[in-house]
């Protein structure tokens, strides 16, 4: 029983790890600068910038993403951020990273569960002596024919 307890903690631990590394990774982030006039967005409605600033994509979750922001951060004495989701939340792509990143941890942890065993101690006390059986049998009141 405290093997299973163990067995389903350390699942219970890696399913966390894996929704964790599905919905909150940013797998990756490009950005760059950007001249007055630039245009981002839907291509049935595209946002004309009036200043300058650095325009950035950044996909969220690896190996699928799920989610593509695009964002314009102006430079300057400028504060507004406009951004665009290019590609919106897809649950399904967090599906299948969960199950990518679960099969890669039993992939890992596949040869030690299969190989290691645990070393038993050497026991401190002594085996009980064995009696030693002998075939001869004798009785007491049998006649010896001396």
């Amino acid at each position: 029983m405290k093997r299973f307890k163990k067995l389903v903690f350390v699942l219970l631990a890696l399913m966390v790890v894996a929704g964790f590394l599905s919905v909150f990774m940013k797998s990756r982030q490009y950005g760059f600068a950007v001249p007055k006039g630039f245009a981002f967005g839907a291509p049935n409605n595209q946002a004309r910038m009036d200043v300058e600033g650095e325009y950035s994509v950044t996909w969220y979750g690896s190996p699928a993403p799920y989610k593509v922001t695009e964002t314009f951060r102006p430079t300057g004495d400028v504060f507004n951020t406009l951004s665009y989701d290019e590609m919106p939340l897809h649950r399904f792509a967090i599906v299948t990273n969960f199950i990518f990143w679960m099969g890669l941890f039993v992939a890992f942890l596949a040869p030690i569960t299969i190989f290691w065993r645990p070393q038993n101690k050497p026991s401190e006390s002594t085996p009980p002596e064995e009696k030693q059986k002998t075939n001869k049998t004798e009785k007491t009141s049998e006649n010896t024919r001396d």
